[in-house]
């Protein structure tokens, strides 16, 4: 694979990252920020205080200060995007739920108490909004664990959104460190999960890169597959290169690779030439 056909396959995989859109930037919503950037979600910061919707106070995070509405309106394939509605007072609340219910969404989630939920879904109702939808709505939102504090919350809410991503996405996980170095040029050799069978840790498409320095990020997987995948890209490092590698973790299986995992995955890998 050519420089140029790398960088542009690093562009497609940003192209799918999932975006956290977080409206409101108040205690909750801080929390779900750092979460977010910790699971490598592209976060973006919605609320219209310039005290909350800052730079400061996201520094990991795109932040648009502009009223909730306008600022969804705004926001570039929805489809790929994790709504979660941490406002302040239900009226902002219904304005997000409706301009994020008006579009396409991936995932929508509104924090709130029980009497509060009840007043803006009987809202929701009474102006028209269909109830199947609504549905798809996770409020309360997160996964039930006793949360109590704004960091609680956000644990709750993070578990949730890993819950969602992880059952829509069938393909493996890409991070931020693999597509930088992609499209820094930095990647020696490049290795992909492209078939997958069984119970294997990691889906098609995980992605691994050996960087020119010797180091390696991402994963296919870990374990005995990983120790192999890297061992043989560092073979190949300076080869002009495309190969296939079948790895089979079926424990009574015929070359089995010591793993008990119980799938199959085939990895391609692939040198970068200049």
């Amino acid at each position: 694979m050519n420089r140029e056909a790398l960088r542009e396959l690093a562009q497609e995989m940003e192209r799918f990252k999932p975006v956290l859109v977080i409206c409101g930037g108040g205690h909750v919503g801080y929390y779900i920020a750092k979460m977010g950037h910790m699971l490598d979600f592209e976060v973006v910061v919605i609320d219209d205080r310039e005290s909350f919707a800052n730079a400061e106070r996201f520094p990991n995070a795109t932040v648009i200060c502009k009223p909730f509405v306008e600022a969804i309106g705004e926001i570039e394939h929805p489809e790929a995007c994790y709504f979660t509605i941490v406002a302040r007072g239900h009226a902002h609340d219904t304005d997000c739920l409706k301009a994020v219910l008006d579009r396409d969404f991936a995932y929508v989630g509104m924090m709130g108490s029980k009497v509060k939920i009840k007043v803006v879904m009987e809202h929701m109702k009474e102006v028209g909004y269909d109830e199947a939808l609504l549905k798809q709505v996770h409020t309360p939102i997160g996964l039930p664990c006793s949360a109590i504090t704004p960091a609680e919350i956000a644990v709750s809410v993070a578990a949730e959104l890993v819950q969602v991503k992880n059952t829509l996405n069938s393909e493996g996980y890409v991070g931020n460190d693999v597509t930088q170095a992609m499209l820094r040029d930095e990647v020696a050799v490049i290795a992909r999960i492209v078939e997958k069978k069984g119970s294997a840790p990691r889906g098609i498409g995980s992605t691994l890169v050996l960087k020119k320095d010797g180091t390696v990020v991402g994963t296919v997987g870990g374990g005995n597959v990983e120790n192999l995948v890297i061992e043989r890209a560092k073979e190949l490092v300076g080869t002009d290169t495309t190969e296939y590698m079948d790895c089979n973790m079926i424990s009574k299986a015929k070359g089995n690779i010591n793993m008990v995992c119980g799938g199959i995955v085939k990895v391609l890998i692939e040198t970068i030439v200049e």
